[in-house]
């Protein structure tokens, strides 16, 4: 059987037929889960959705899955960059730059921030943020860098 999954752009460097790794599971059966990897991409990315058609051969013991059933997909695509994630009552919403207050030295710096995902009360944070630094939560609006 084959599985066609549309994976996001921002993923699509990660993925290599025959290395990246997959978990196929089905919410209809209960314990299912189907290890493959991925066998061949489209090799371009849809301007429309902006995802890599990504495929999968799912050897399909007994036809317990049925063709056009829906499954999740769980693929293990290294990253390049560490994320953190954070809540998202530490971002401070300015025109310039999403920005988290960060103490350093007994003072505030604001710091730019590049999102990733959105988790409603936490939010990835891709670059702008070191493995030892924390956000200053529920910042308010009023906060310049060199506040203390």
């Amino acid at each position: 059987m084959r599985v066609y999954v549309n994976v996001p752009e921002e993923y699509s460097r990660g993925i290599q037929p025959g290395a990246t790794e997959a978990d196929i599971v089905s919410r209809r059966i209960s314990g299912s889960k189907f290890p493959e990897k991925v066998v061949r991409t489209a090799e371009s990315i849809n301007g429309a959705t902006r995802t890599l058609l990504t495929e999968i051969d799912l050897r399909n013991p007994g036809n317990i899955l049925l063709s056009g059933s829906y499954a999740e997909v769980h693929l293990r695509v290294p990253s390049a960059n560490s994320t953190f994630l954070i809540p998202v009552s530490t971002l401070v919403f300015r025109s310039e730059q999403l920005q988290v207050g960060v103490v350093r030295n007994g003072k505030v710096e604001l710091v730019d921030l590049t999102p990733g995902h959105d988790f409603g009360s936490e939010i990835e944070a891709v670059a702008g943020l070191k493995p030892d630094e924390s956000g200053r939560d529920d910042p308010p609006d009023s906060l310049v860098s060199g506040s203390k």
